[in-house]
């Protein structure tokens, strides 16, 4: 599971999307084919915060913001950043919103954004590394799971590499819970975290 949090890339558009989305007046189906011609080489992040934006703002389920994907060309890759979305449909229930992405077809994308969405708390650079072994043994390491983990990789990567002076892995020599070693440490290149 740390493998995967150490490996999974940290880039967001959700808060850029979710003004933006205000400010255009237009349909679902506009205002998604308006967002998707950015021009944004990681594709999948570019979909997915656009597919959250338009949950949020038009309050849209799973299976409405799929067929709009589908219409426009877009991948389901546009489920990606609609975790709030999902525990807000399950009546603010983290659990339920996993069983119900578990049966989901498009189960994979779903649990992934859950795990963007930070698991069970709105988590910070300090409370991370202290909350992600209580996770691990709740969760384990089942391989059904690994979308959520590499989900959960997605956010912990925007955090624990994000530099503010005296906070964050690069701050504590970029060393996660347990003592392993954050990106930072592991010698991968910066454009590849």
């Amino acid at each position: 599971a740390y493998r995967l949090l150490r490996s999974a890339p940290g880039i967001s558009y959700g808060a850029y999307f979710a003004k933006f989305v205000g400010h255009l007046e237009s349909a679902p189906r506009e205002t998604l084919t308006t967002l998707l011609a950015f021009d944004e080489g990681r594709r999948g992040d570019l979909e997915g915060a656009a597919g959250g934006a338009l949950m949020r703002h038009f309050s849209l389920t799973p299976d409405e913001l799929l067929a709009l994907a589908a219409e426009l060309g877009a991948t389901p890759a546009v489920l990606l950043a609609s975790g709030p979305q999902l525990v807000t449909q399950s009546a603010g229930d983290l659990d339920a919103a996993l069983m119900a992405a578990h049966v989901h077809p498009r189960r994979e994308q779903l649990l992934e954004a859950l795990g963007r969405y930070a698991g069970r708390w709105r988590w910070t650079r300090k409370d991370l590394v202290a909350d992600v072994p209580g996770e691990l043994a709740r969760h384990g390491a089942r391989r059904e799971m690994a979308p959520w983990w590499r989900g959960l990789g997605h956010r912990e990567r925007a955090l624990l590499d994000f530099p503010v002076a005296g906070r964050g892995a690069r701050a504590r020599g970029g060393r996660l819970g347990g003592g392993a070693p954050g990106a930072a440490l592991t010698g991968q290149p910066a454009s590849q975290r």
